[in-house]
């Protein structure tokens, strides 16, 4: 009768994979068979040296056995659920009253609550080839962690995605890149900080939208995501030399500069939320008549900064323009709204 049952736990099934035998293997002899067969295969294997150990493990106890419980390949469930399938068939062929599990790293422990919850386990013995304990530890600590990112969008976006445009910038750029790198960064962390993560979201799922749609919505947006990347440049451009020594004139010349082609990038986007039905006619008439006077105060702002002598007369002008232009929609709307 066999009191106590030593598994030794191949879960990544190399025993399989490099010789052909499919777990589980009982018994001493057949077990030795294995281990030889493993060691002819690959003599680095450090599951051949768990199989020996296990077997000496047998040697020391009375009216035990020896099993070696083989999974998968592909770690997880599918491994996990072979292992559990072989030792209830040879817990039902032996009946044995305890378990002494024998692994050859820390990967294969973690069937150990698979095991409890099949047979009670008296004691785990680890068996690693010295040179690589920690190396193997580190390994399957490494691929822990990466398969944790790589299955959590989230965390792949950050650890993966950021590196990744990182190295497109620089591999394009050069040393010009860091730049962009500093701004890309900055621009990460500003959305999260302000917790925008939304706005741009909706944003790209809307963009996505229109492709597949074939919507001419698309190349507004396209347009508009150009406009806005060629008067941020352009404005960055020729305000770079003053951002060392005056903030006032680097924002001045930023604007004066970008300005407009912000504003056209502004109304082409709005345009395109219009056809989408995305926002109403009315609100796109009150936005519209918004960003542009803004744009015009920023514009005449910043020129009166950079040339003094200019006076105040544009900026008076620009803003009685905005407040008659705003004036003149809310008059709109309130003749639409009482017919």
């Amino acid at each position: 009768m066999v009191r106590t049952v030593v598994l030794c736990i191949d879960r990544d099934n190399d025993l399989g994979t490099k010789t052909g035998i499919k777990g589980p293997v009982v018994g001493e002899a057949r077990c030795t068979r294995a281990a030889v067969k493993l060691l002819l295969a690959d003599p680095s294997e450090s599951d051949a040296n768990a199989i020996f150990a296990a077997i000496k493990t047998k040697r020391s106890l009375k009216n035990s056995e020896v099993v070696v419980l083989t999974g998968d390949p592909a770690l997880g469930i599918k491994s996990d659920r072979a292992i559990r399938k072989q030792l209830k068939s040879v817990v039902k062929r032996l009946k044995p009253k305890e378990a002494v599990v024998v692994s050859d790293g820390s990967s294969d422990e973690f069937i150990l609550p698979v095991i409890q919850s099949i047979i009670p386990i008296a004691s785990v013995q680890r068996v690693v080839v010295r040179q690589s304990e920690g190396m193997e530890t580190g390994y399957y600590l490494l691929k822990s962690y990466w398969q944790e990112i790589v299955s959590q969008p989230e965390r792949a976006r950050v650890v993966l995605g950021i590196p990744a445009i990182i190295l497109i910038i620089l591999a394009v750029f050069g040393s010009a890149g860091i730049s962009l790198v500093l701004a890309t960064i900055g621009f990460y962390l500003l959305v999260k900080a302000f917790r925008i993560e939304g706005f741009f979201t909706t944003l790209w799922h809307e963009f996505a939208f229109t492709l597949h749609k074939g919507r001419v919505t698309f190349f507004l947006y396209v347009l508009s995501l150009i406009f806005l990347a060629i008067g941020a440049i352009i404005g960055y451009r020729k305000s770079a030399v003053f951002l060392s020594y005056d903030a006032t004139v680097f924002l001045a010349t930023f604007f004066y500069t970008a300005t407009p082609l912000l504003f056209v990038s502004a109304f082409l986007f709005l345009t395109g939320k219009l056809l989408v039905r995305k926002i109403g006619f009315t609100i796109y008439l009150r936005i519209v008549t918004l960003v542009f006077g803004i744009s015009l105060i920023l514009y005449y702002t910043g020129e009166y900064l950079l040339t003094p002598s200019v006076g105040f007369a544009n900026i008076t002008y620009a803003i009685f323009v905005s407040f008659a232009l705003l004036a003149l929609v809310i008059l709109f709307e309130q003749v639409r709204k009482s017919e």
